[in-house]
């Protein structure tokens, strides 16, 4: 059995002919929405033998009809087909693409007890609410998150369980942030609470031809404009300082991003720098 993750920024998905295709979400991200939803409707014909999908087609609102999981600071609970399973992740999307592997898992003729210790004992993968540690009653998250969709669902699965979100962000191409930037302000004024600050930083460059039309600092003035906590850090030295210092027990920083390799190696930075911050105070960064 192959699993493989295709990719839809560069339609090279379009090359595979999978038996199975499982589609978790369809968001705007790379192109616009209705070109991502065309695109994603010829993988799935490609597909052999069926698709399993929780992504607004009919098919996905069959599987979702219902579907109300538990959620926990410890993972989610949901039912399927008479069946209890537990997934030791955070927030309804991880709930959402643990259904799905459920789905496939059973068409493919596993018995519901294989499934459910096979989810039990699953920890997540790399830079997806992956725990960078925890310092003086602070928890340091990191995940890849970078499109609107992939924001929200960060913020939601931590909001309740955390009286604040400190989340630092680093947009991930000029090009992407001037064409989701409508969205990504509209989805920030409605998913930060009061007391959540976000922490910009300069948007990511590889550089190329990419013209800078709307930039960070622009961008950290619009959500203020909307009576958002919104700071722009010009690099990671000012982000850590102000995390550092601003950072109280109970809160959780979220480090947010892709394409940057830095993110991951900050995130753990700033459980030592916190650390240092308050002496005495416990502190672990995760391996």
């Amino acid at each position: 059995l192959w699993v493989i993750e295709a990719d839809e920024s560069d339609r090279s998905l379009l090359q595979f002919e999978p038996d199975w295709a499982v589609i978790t979400n369809i968001s705007k991200d790379h192109f616009e929405l209705d070109e991502v939803t065309a695109l994603f409707r010829r993988f799935a014909g490609r597909a052999r033998r069926g698709v399993v999908g929780c992504f607004g087609e009919p098919p996905a609102e069959k599987l979702l009809a219902g579907f109300a999981p538990r959620l926990t600071a410890q993972g989610a609970l949901f039912q399927h087909r008479g069946e209890e399973y537990a997934v030791p992740l955070l927030g309804r999307h991880n709930a959402e693409n643990a259904l799905e592997a459920v789905a496939l898992c059973l068409r493919l003729g596993l018995e519901p007890a294989t499934i459910r210790n096979a989810l039990a004992g699953f920890r997540g993968i790399e830079r997806r609410l992956e725990p960078a540690g925890t310092a003086a009653g602070i928890s340091v998250i990191d995940d890849y998150a970078h499109n609107p969709a992939k924001i929200r669902a960060a913020l939601t699965a931590l909001a309740p369980y955390h009286g604040r979100i400190l989340a630092a962000w680093r947009p991930h191409g000029y090009g992407p942030l001037a064409l989701m930037k409508d969205e990504l302000l509209a989805m920030f004024a409605e998913t930060l609470r009061p007391p959540d600050i976000l922490f910009v930083l300069p948007v990511f460059y590889a550089g190329g031809t990419a013209r800078r039309a709307f930039t960070s600092g622009e961008f950290v003035e619009a959500l203020r404009a909307r009576s958002l906590r919104a700071e722009y850090a010009p690099d990671f030295d000012a982000m850590e300082n102000r995390l550092a210092r601003q950072a109280q027990a109970g809160d959780a920083i979220l480090v947010m991003g892709a394409r940057d390799p830095g993110l991951p190696a900050f995130a753990r930075r700033l459980v030592s720098a916190i650390a240092r911050r308050v002496p005495g105070a416990p502190g672990q960064a995760c391996p």
